[in-house]
């Protein structure tokens, strides 16, 4: 499934993330099963941010929000109606050290910003 090929692609680039407190996150913005646009956490703000964030003092940058901005570089506005934002969260296993998925499902500010931008389809990782 094409879903499961620019999950792993995520995977891969979410591990190598320099984390954002504990959270290794990173999105794409694909149409048609070719990626756009990656984005990942920042330690940046960033205004596109500031503009949908729920708590001032969450401004930094989110892999979703980048995905989207970096997108919008790309292709018109309108085209992400067509889009589907793929994120991920990558963690290591306390335990064993090995990678495994975590949460990645956006928070409210991202949220907003993805009905803003008419993007109709999420697909995340969830808890292993």
């Amino acid at each position: 499934m094409r879903h499961d090929k620019i999950l792993n692609q995520l995977r891969v680039i979410a591990e190598d993330v320099e984390p954002v407190k504990t959270a290794r996150i990173a999105a794409a913005i694909a149409i048609g099963g070719e990626i756009i646009s990656i984005g990942v956490n920042q330690r940046k703000t960033h205004p596109l941010q500031a503009r949908f964030t729920r708590h001032t003092s969450a401004i930094y940058q989110h892999a979703e929000i980048s995905a989207i901005h970096n997108a919008l570089k790309r292709i018109r506005q309108n085209d992400l109606a067509r889009a589907t934002l793929y994120v991920v969260r990558r963690r290591k296993n306390t335990e064993t050290k090995d990678w495994e998925d975590g949460m990645a499902c956006p928070c409210e500010g991202c949220q907003k910003a993805i009905k803003y931008f008419d993007i109709k389809k999420v697909v995340y990782t969830e808890s292993s």
